[in-house]
């Protein structure tokens, strides 16, 4: 992280907070982790993304991050598709074999369900939700952009769709939503770390890179050297 700090110090970005030009932030991130083990225990950290330390990104909903520029260059944003479900598919307990799909989210027996839902059930499972609840987690409710999404759908139907597909859902250990979290921001710095390295300048918010829209291929050679690095198959990914 130290690295990978001291190497955004070389590049120039400009944020456009409420549509106006701000060039007077330099970048810095910082690791954010999750004491799993309790009290009284030998700390165990996981989770451990890293996010802004002094700086924040503009709005995406308002097409105000869109507008973000790396050394004056107008930039993209290089998504690993379904990162959890392509990081869990390579442990060594639960890994299996991903369905060769465009999309891992509506595959199957999930194609005729709401994607925005099947992403969300597939994150609350993978943070160790049980699968045998009757009705829709308190959290679904909670939230007015998920809570539209339920009439007239079941938990049930959608945990069982998703546990055909990807078996492994319905057996995970503890904390693996903990340590999914802690692989992803690994791949990310050392594909942050790659790119500075050959002089490109990059961000990254969880599991994407934004780069300068010239240099899309690099940041996915960075990703699929990461991943390799780390002996996982190479990742599907997304430009937009």
């Amino acid at each position: 992280m130290e690295d990978l700090n001291d190497k955004l110090l070389d590049h120039h970005f400009t944020f456009y907070p409420f549509g106006k030009a701000n060039e007077y932030e330099q970048p810095q991130y910082q690791r954010i982790y999750t004491n799993v083990s309790k009290y009284n225990q030998e700390p165990q950290l996981l989770h451990g993304r890293i996010y802004p330390k002094n700086f924040m990104f503009p709005s995406k909903e308002r097409g105000w991050r869109q507008m973000t520029k790396i050394n004056s260059e107008p930039t993209v944003e290089v998504d690993v598709h379904a990162s959890s479900l392509t990081i869990l598919s390579n442990d060594y307990h639960h890994g299996f074999n991903l369905p060769d799909t465009a999309d891992l989210y509506q595959y199957g027996p999930l194609e005729h369900l709401n994607r925005q839902l099947v992403k969300k059930v597939t994150q609350t499972l993978v943070n160790g939700v049980s699968i045998n609840m009757k009705h829709w987690p308190p959290s679904f409710k909670e939230d007015p952009k998920t809570a539209v999404l339920l009439e007239g759908q079941k938990w049930s139907e959608y945990v069982s769709a998703l546990i055909s597909v990807y078996p492994s859902l319905g057996s995970l250990r503890d904390n693996m939503g903990m340590e999914l979290m802690w692989r992803e921001p690994n791949i990310i710095i050392h594909a942050m770390n790659a790119l500075l390295d050959e002089g490109i300048g990059c961000l990254s918010l969880h599991d994407c890179l934004i780069v300068p829209v010239k240099n899309v291929k690099d940041a996915k050679e960075a990703f699929y050297s990461a991943y390799e690095s780390k002996g996982m198959v190479r990742p599907k990914l997304s430009v937009g």
